[in-house]
């Protein structure tokens, strides 16, 4: 892969851009010295970014809660702020994807109490929630998610069908207006699910360092243990099936699709999400420091 990152000699440009909102967003392009390697772009957002996910169109879009509310922004590439709008709700890790119309699908907890810091907790009355917006934030549709108190990661097939992690163990497939059409249970503490180009699941694991693969509609197909990990909290799949894992929220692993170890490298701050546009670039919500890192895989 190649690691888009800031090198020894870096030109830091600031750029501030009106945004249909009257303000305005900030980001720093970075290049390395050595033509070879690809330049980066590096830039800031407006609160602790919780979530994040790539649209067919390159459209970059970021969840974030607070005390108050949780929304999400949508980006250009470049991280200018093209439009924003707020969710009914937390939004819950992993829980923002686009599908392949560039509608936005996001998993809530409605009603839940945000006394404990910006995750919010669920809390008894509480309901999971899916609803999924056009690229601008109009609301389309949306449903509840009986039986289930936290998810663990939201992906869209080709159909528009949706895959949900439900509770640590269980992935449920519903139809585009939320009708349950599947589900299965899973060992472990699952930390994320994604799909490759074959439709099928991909879910990691917090309590080991493993990854299952499954068909569309549940059946296992390949384990394989990565070695280095510690414990995972996302899981993405990125051109020719490669598969990011990050782990510990601090280092990113980069496999093959049967799983063979490829590179692996640290990020300063603390990943909150990860996505890969449909250009290859892999783009990762940095919690501790408000902004985005792009690398080019």
């Amino acid at each position: 892969m190649k690691l888009i990152r800031f090198g020894l000699v870096a030109v830091f440009v600031t750029l501030l851009l009106a945004s249909g909102f009257g303000t305005c967003a900030e980001y720093k392009i970075s290049k390395m010295e050595d033509s070879s390697v690809s330049s980066v772009a590096e830039w800031s957002v407006d609160g602790r970014p919780d979530g994040i996910a790539v649209g067919p169109d390159g459209g970059v879009y970021v969840g974030f809660n607070s005390e108050e509310s949780s929304r999400i922004t949508k980006y250009t590439p470049e991280g200018v702020m093209q439009t924003e709008w707020n969710v009914p709700g937390v939004i819950e890790t992993n829980g923002i994807v686009v599908g392949p119309e560039g509608d936005v699908f996001i998993s809530i907890v409605a009603s839940a109490s945000r006394a404990f810091g910006d995750r919010g907790l669920a809390t008894p009355g509480s309901i999971i929630q899916v609803g999924r917006y056009s690229s601008n934030g109009e609301l389309i549709s949306e449903f509840s998610v009986d039986g289930v108190i936290e998810t663990n990661g939201i992906v869209v097939n080709p159909a528009s069908e949706i895959y949900l992690g439900a509770n640590g163990d269980t992935v449920i497939k519903f139809g585009p207006e939320g009708n349950v059409l599947t589900s299965w249970s899973i060992e472990g503490t699952m930390s994320g699910i994604a799909t490759d180009s074959a439709g099928n699941i991909l879910v990691s694991f917090s309590d080991s360092p493993r990854v299952e693969k499954f068909s569309p509609e549940g059946d296992i197909l390949e384990e394989f243990t990565v070695d280095g990990v510690i414990e995972t909290n996302g899981i993405v799949v990125g051109p020719e099936d490669i598969i990011l894992i990050s782990d510990l929220g601090y280092k990113v692993f980069e496999l093959n699709a049967e799983g063979g170890y490829l590179a692996d490298w640290s990020v300063d701050g603390a990943i909150s999400g990860m996505a890969v546009s449909p250009d290859g670039l892999l783009y990762i919500a940095n919690s501790a420091g408000n902004f985005v890192l792009v690398y080019e895989i």
